[in-house]
């Protein structure tokens, strides 16, 4: 390709500047004509088009690359032909290659760790949709304006389940970022993408490759053989916990690496978070299962949840041990699945499974631990007990665990197994039947709450209780933004933290209810405790995220609204949050990405809870930005039949209408929102979705009402 394509006209794209050129093809950028926007083409070379099989393999890289919508990838728009010329349609980036910045040097060490995550949150996507990437490395990975990491060329990509595309057998992908299992031309999956960003991760620290050579068959020798010099030799201030990540990406076994970009996500969390150092793959780590009801009594379903939830938190206070979020492992609740299948997709070597039948005053409890990599048990048992011998078998169980997984304990974590939260057992059972109902939807959190304040009344000293009525309090601010409710938040989280200093729960709700009374110092502080001891705890992150938006750092909470997402993957709340913010802060594709996800995980929630209105009223706003907006019009007529008095719908609904430019229809909206008991001023004053409204003598009106 020469530079006489400059200026040209192919199709509709005028072709403006030649940017970029590699081995695939050079890049350009371009005016589509069509649509009106700047566009990045690829113009592929005659040797990636050399043969017939070469061909199809690009062509579906565009076909798979353009199913991937995500903040953190390139977005593919089309593949298209020109006298002979095929080309790639994708969008264009401004900034420059992660190649570029690090030829100033190696980055400062939160920044390493910021690109790091990102691209490994790109890649979370890729491989959740079956797609290696292959040819991960610094060239390939953009750092935009806004010093966001963005994942170029998945002009290697395949499916992995495709096994007809001539790959295999074949040492694609640059050199140095190749995986051994790569250069040795084997079948590689998502963790040879893991191993690249590994080699990414080290030059970012100590700006060299971890395996060099005078030429390509040297460096594939020390890839094959030698070990990287450890990155703390080279630059002491590195971290040791995020040495030991690096250089866990680079295992030569795969089955040494850490074992997804998921696990690798949560890896990072724990160390940007403060917590023990993390040691990926190499720690023992396990998945607690919700326990199955085999009693009569269908009603027992909170029961059974309550005890694996009792067990899981007792584990994740072990330091030794990498435990699976609630959020993660629960989300396979009544799905009979294979449980090696279900081990490699959360990230864990161990899985704990088990039944519970109760029935009267008596109790029926199996549970078995099985190794994921060979499907068998490693330990089983039964226990056949009265009910007030529940704790005692719960303690049993996690006891089991460390002693078959080999853990160390200290004296602190062994009395945090045996020590329960409660000795009355009707105090349980309310506190159990609210943590049910507080992982619902909104209506049925204060049905959460009530259940919490009865376990009070019964054991005024439990904890746990304290901090899941601060929870619930916390969420009702969301529809219910009223001083009181406030006021009884902070109350709760304060309570609980004296009773249960290491809650997270109850240190997440308290920087909720801090941050909602104008204290941003001490919601900051308490996030960040809540953080350290849980860090896969999704309140935190999205509580985390509403908080920055108040206080108008809008770059921030979208961050940990993206944070959010990554713990539970069933939520839909926060990704619908960031579209938002990414929308106010000028960022489309970004805006595009996580509307997308959203409305994904709002569709998925809508099949069972149809009449959800939060649900309805934040996918409508989507749906307006994935240019449906009809669709979000319906929706937001079915939100406001369901639920015509919530405040919190109100408001979203004059968002929806002021992104519109409908600006009468937006200030009767805000109004009945203010009506009927919205009151969270710096919100209102902060929101970019509102930004149409501001200046107008009806929005300075409603404003002065919250004065």
């Amino acid at each position: 390709m020469v530079s006489t394509m400059i200026g040209k006209k192919i199709t509709h794209y005028d072709v403006l500047e030649k940017i970029g050129e590699g081995g695939t093809g050079v890049v350009y950028r371009a005016q589509d004509t069509r649509l009106d926007r700047v566009v990045a083409l690829k113009f592929l070379s005659a040797s990636a088009l050399g043969s017939d099989a070469n061909r199809t393999r690009l062509i579906n890289e565009a076909r798979t690359a353009a199913g991937l919508q995500h903040p953190n990838i390139c977005t593919v728009y089309d593949i298209d032909e020109s006298d002979a010329q095929v080309f790639i349609s994708m969008a264009y980036l401004g900034g420059q290659t992660l190649r570029k910045l690090l030829t100033s040097g190696p980055l400062p060490v939160d920044d390493a760790v910021r690109m790091t995550t990102q691209i490994a949150r790109g890649l979370a996507e890729a491989h959740r949709n079956d797609i290696v990437h292959r040819d991960i490395k610094t060239a390939n990975v953009m750092i935009d304006e806004h010093g966001r990491a963005v994942i170029l060329d998945f002009g290697l990509a395949t499916c992995t389940e495709d096994q007809t595309l001539p790959l295999e057998g074949m040492a694609v992908g640059t050199v140095a970022y190749m995986s051994p299992e790569q250069a040795r031309g084997e079948a590689v999956d998502g963790r040879s993408d893991l191993w690249s960003l590994g080699v990414c991760l080290y030059e970012m620290l100590t700006g060299e490759q971890p395996f060099r050579g005078a030429n390509d068959i040297a460096v594939v020798y020390s890839i094959l053989n030698e070990s990287p010099r450890p990155p703390r030799e080279l630059r002491p201030e590195i971290p040791e916990a995020l040495e030991k990540i690096a250089l866990c990406l680079l295992a030569k076994r795969p089955a040494d690496r850490c074992p997804d970009a998921p696990a690798l996500l949560g890896d990072l969390r724990a160390l940007s978070s403060g917590a023990i150092s993390p040691v990926a793959s190499r720690a023992p780590s396990i998945a607690v299962l919700p326990f199955e009801n085999m009693s009569a009594d269908q009603e027992q379903d909170y029961f059974c949840a309550g005890i694996s939830e009792d067990i899981l938190n007792d584990l994740t206070r072990i330091e030794g041990l990498r435990v699976a979020a609630r959020t993660t492992s629960f989300a396979y609740k009544g799905k009979h699945e294979d449980i090696r299948e279900i081990g490699r997709r959360i990230g864990v070597a161990t899985i704990l499974e088990g039944s519970v039948r109760k029935a009267g005053g008596k109790l029926r409890i199996t549970a078995q631990l099985i190794d994921v990599e060979t499907g068998y048990h490693m330990w089983s048992e039964r226990w056949d007990r009265d009910y007030e011998d529940v704790f005692a078998i719960q303690d049993e169980i996690a006891m089991r665990i460390v002693e078959a997984l080999k853990v160390e304990l200290t004296d602190a974590e062994a009395m945090g197994i045996c020590r329960p939260g409660t000795r009355n057992l009707d105090a349980y059972d309310l506190y159990l039947r609210g943590q049910q109902y507080l992982h619902r939807d909104f209506k049925h959190v204060r049905f959460a709450a009530e259940m919490f304040l009865n376990a009070i009344e019964k054991d005024p000293g439990f904890g746990q209780a304290h901090a899941g009525l601060a929870g619930a309090y916390a969420m009702l601010t969301i529809i219910e933004p009223v001083q009181q409710m406030f006021d009884r938040a902070l109350e709760a989280a304060r309570r609980a933290i004296e009773l249960c200093p290491d809650s997270a729960e109850a240190h997440a709700a308290c920087g909720f209810a801090s941050g909602a009374n104008g204290d941003f110092d001490a919601a900051e502080e308490e996030y960040g405790k809540a953080v350290r001891l849980n860090p896969d705890l999704y309140e935190a992150y999205y509580f985390w995220g509403r908080t920055l938006s108040e206080k108008g750092q809008l770059d921030r909470a979208a961050e940990m609204y993206e944070k959010a997402a990554e713990v539970d993957p069933r939520e839909y709340q926060s990704l619908s949050l960031a579209h938002a913010l990414y929308l106010g802060l000028g960022q489309g594709e970004a805006a595009q990405s996580a509307a997308g996800r959203a409305l994904d995980r709002i569709q998925r929630h809508l099949e069972l809870n149809p009449e959800d209105a939060r649900a309805l009223y934040l996918g409508a706003g989507v749906l307006r930005t994935l240019g449906r907006t009809e669709e979000g019009l319906e929706w937001v007529r079915k939100a406001t039949m369901a639920d015509p008095n919530d405040a919190g719908l109100h408001y979203n609904v004059a968002c929806f209408f002021a992104l519109m430019g409908e600006e009468a229809r937006a200030i009767e909206s805000l109004r009945a929102a203010l009506d009927n008991g919205f009151a969270i001023k710096a919100w209102i004053e902060n929101d970019p979705d509102l930004t149409s409204l501001r200046g107008t003598d009806a929005y300075v009106s409603l404003l002065d009402r919250l004065k």
